[in-house]
C-alpha cells in the first residue's frame, strides 16, 4: 500500500504491524490516543489527526480490531480497511512470534453485579429492564469484556437512564458506576 509510514491492527490486546515500522514515538501517540477515547467513555469509531501532509488514522471495524495507520492525507480509509482485513502479518524467519502488548485487562465479572445494583438504585422499577437491555444490545460477554466496551455499556446506560430519571440523575448513577474501575 502506498503512501503509508505504516499499518498496524490492535486485536485482543495485541498490536500487529503490517507493513512499515511502528517507532515509539508513534506507539506512546498511539496508547495516549486509546487511554483518551477510553477514558472519556465515549464510542469513538474514527479518529483522523492531520498534520503536515500527513494523516495518523485511528479506525475501529466491527469486529472490535482496530486500525491504526500514518501516511500522507491521500489515503482512502475504507480502501485501507478492506485491504487489512485480508492482509496477514508479514512472514518472519522461523523465530517466535513476537507480540507488541497492549495491556487491557477485561474488567471483573462482579463488576457488573455492582453495576446492576447501582442502576436499579437509580432508575427503580426500570432498572434491572434498562441493564438487561444495554448488555443484550452491545452483546457484552460479561466474563471478558475489555475496559474500553465496559466505558461504553456505562455511557449507554447514562443515556437510556437519561430518559426516565434526566440529565444530571443519570450522569450522578454513571459518575459511581465509573467509581467501581478506580
Amino acid at each position: 500500500m502506498e503512501n503509508l509510514s505504516f499499518i498496524s491492527v490492535l486485536e485482543a490486546g495485541a498490536l500487529r504491524t503490517l507493513e512499515g515500522e511502528l517507532k515509539d514515538e508513534y506507539k506512546r501517540i498511539l496508547l495516549a490516543i486509546k487511554e483518551a477515547i477510553d477514558f472519556s467513555g465515549l464510542a469513538v469509531r474514527t479518529l483522523k489527526l492531520f498534520y503536515d501532509e500527513n494523516i495518523f488514522i485511528f479506525d475501529e471495524f466491527e469486529t472490535g480490531k482496530i486500525l491504526i495507520a500514518l501516511g500522507n492525507k491521500e489515503i482512502d480509509i475504507e480502501k485501507l480497511k478492506e485491504e487489512t482485513l485480508t492482509k496477514k502479518a508479514p512472514a518472519k524467519e522461523k523465530k517466535a512470534p513476537e507480540k507488541e502488548e497492549i495491556v487491557e485487562k477485561p474488567v471483573d465479572e462482579e463488576i457488573f453485579d455492582k453495576v446492576f445494583e447501582i442502576t436499579v438504585k437509580h432508575l427503580s422499577a426500570f432498572g434491572e429492564m434498562v441493564f438487561e437491555n444495554v448488555l443484550k444490545e452491545m452483546k457484552i460477554n460479561k466474563k471478558n469484556c475489555p475496559l474500553r466496551v465496559f466505558r461504553r455499556f456505562v455511557r449507554s446506560l447514562e443515556n437510556s437512564a437519561q430518559m426516565i430519571v434526566g440529565p444530571s440523575k443519570a450522569k450522578e448513577m454513571s459518575k459511581e458506576i465509573l467509581d467501581l474501575i478506580k
